[in-house]
């Protein structure tokens, strides 16, 4: 409960200062997404306090360079992982047109070397670029598989760190592609897979 607490109290300050600054990580739109398929995405919404706060301590002990974020969102996952010295490239996939335009936006004003593409990720072919990858909840776990099954062809037999939160993926187990190396519970009670 102190968890939660202290992850809405934060939140709340952060949104406040970023609204100051003109900045929009948290807010979650509605009904934009509701127009497409449901079946197919989900709708975006940050990822929690701890949970980015685990991942940064994972990525930095991993010597991560080069992360994509698959259905980036608003990029609040990016921002955190912009802080660690080790990562060289930081890209974030986003479907939507217009939480694309805002999370472009919010680096920009940051003055952040992360790249945001507006790209279906099924239609992206540049996974061999990445080292590790995280999803959040992007969209169906149809889609998911078939996203995870180009990115192990195209990173084949190189080190891959897959973060899956909030999403299971039965192709990783089945083809023994990836040992696990760490499972958590976020506040939210979704399981974050690493």
């Amino acid at each position: 409960m102190i968890k939660l607490i202290i992850h809405l109290v934060y939140f709340k300050w952060k949104a406040v200062v970023d609204y100051s600054q003109g900045l929009d990580f948290n807010r979650v739109l509605q009904g934009q997404e509701s127009i497409r398929r449901p079946s197919t995405f989900y709708r975006s919404s940050p990822t929690d306090l701890w949970t980015l706060i685990r991942l940064k301590k994972v990525l930095s002990q991993a010597n991560t360079k080069r992360v994509l974020d698959i259905g980036c969102g608003k990029g609040l996952a990016l921002r955190w992982f912009s802080h660690l010295s080790t990562i060289t490239t930081l890209v974030g996939l986003e479907l939507d047109v217009e939480v694309s335009r805002i999370v472009k936006s919010n680096f920009d004003k940051l003055n952040s070397n992360v790249t945001i593409i507006n790209i279906n990720a099924l239609e992206y072919n540049e996974y061999h670029d990445f080292d590790t990858f995280y999803f959040y909840n992007p969209f169906s776990e149809e889609v998911l598989e078939a996203v995870l099954k180009k990115i192990l062809i195209q990173r084949y037999n190189q080190r891959t760190t897959i973060i899956l939160n909030n999403c299971r993926s039965s192709i990783i187990e089945a083809e023994g592609k990836s040992k696990l190396d760490e499972s958590f519970l976020t506040i939210w009670n979704n399981k974050v897979e690493i």
